[in-house]
């Protein structure tokens, strides 16, 4: 069940957050720590920006997630890798993660070529739960609070 993966990622996501420091504090092997950038990194290049390779990794096991196996509504694991930098007013996250599915729709709605749309059909949808057509998507909480910038 989606949900199910997004505790999982939550709960991952949140543990790693939480005890996030200062460079010269020590840090704890399941913390997340941001790397201060004079420059923000080019989104347009993704993981290939510099920033990224100055970032620490942190790395989790996400398991148990709908369309996160081999083929759409299957549950499956994934490995995720998180990288943060900030610069003085913002905040970057890189999230890496394998999913086979690579699941990119809000709704179940395809545009035609003539232009029009057409609503797709999940047959075992009984009008409840249904996770077909759903996109992946995280959430990230950071105690801006406890952030200085250099």
């Amino acid at each position: 069940m989606k949900v199910k993966l997004f505790t999982a990622v939550m709960g991952t996501a949140l543990l790693a957050l939480a005890g996030c420091q200062s460079v010269q504090d020590k840090v704890p092997a399941d913390s997340l720590v941001a790397v201060y950038t004079g420059t923000a990194p080019n989104l347009a290049v993704g993981a290939a920006d510099p920033v990224w390779a100055k970032a620490s990794p942190l790395s989790a096991e996400l398991t148990g997630g709908v369309n996160f196996g081999a083929k759409p509504g299957a549950k499956g694991e994934s490995s995720v890798t998180l990288k943060a930098a900030y610069t003085n007013d913002m905040l970057y996250m890189l999230v890496q993660y394998t999913d086979p599915t690579n699941s990119v729709r809000r709704g179940p709605f395809q545009k035609q070529a003539d232009g029009s749309w057409k609503k797709l059909k999940d047959p075992a949808d009984k009008g409840g739960d249904d996770n077909l057509y759903y996109e992946d998507k995280w959430a990230m909480l950071w105690p801006t609070n406890e952030a200085t910038a250099k």
